[in-house]
């Protein structure tokens, strides 16, 4: 199935393109999120790079997403992987 391009809106907007009550309420709900992650993350025993790298990750394959590249997480993780091996050997020499 092909898709279609995304065409924006010509500018400027007419009112009643943007629900901004909802926008508002969106945004706090995010905002919200974070707050929530980032207590998570001081609280936790983990050190915070652990729970940071997976959402880091996660948003590296949705951003190619959005590109048209079609890479998967373990994509992503095998190439870090690689470089972190690359790196390493590196800096033994």
């Amino acid at each position: 199935m092909r898709r279609k391009p995304f065409e924006p809106p010509m500018l400027p907007l007419q009112d009643g393109v943007i629900d901004q009550l909802k926008f508002i309420h969106e945004l706090i709900d995010a905002n919200k999120s974070i707050v929530e992650y980032e207590t998570m993350l001081k609280n936790s025993k983990l050190h915070p790079k652990f729970l940071l790298r997976p959402v880091m990750l996660k948003e590296a394959v949705q951003s190619t997403k959005l590109e048209g590249t079609q890479v998967t997480l373990d994509d992503v993780m095998e190439v870090e992987a690689e470089t972190k091996k690359v790196n390493k050997t590196r800096g033994a020499s």
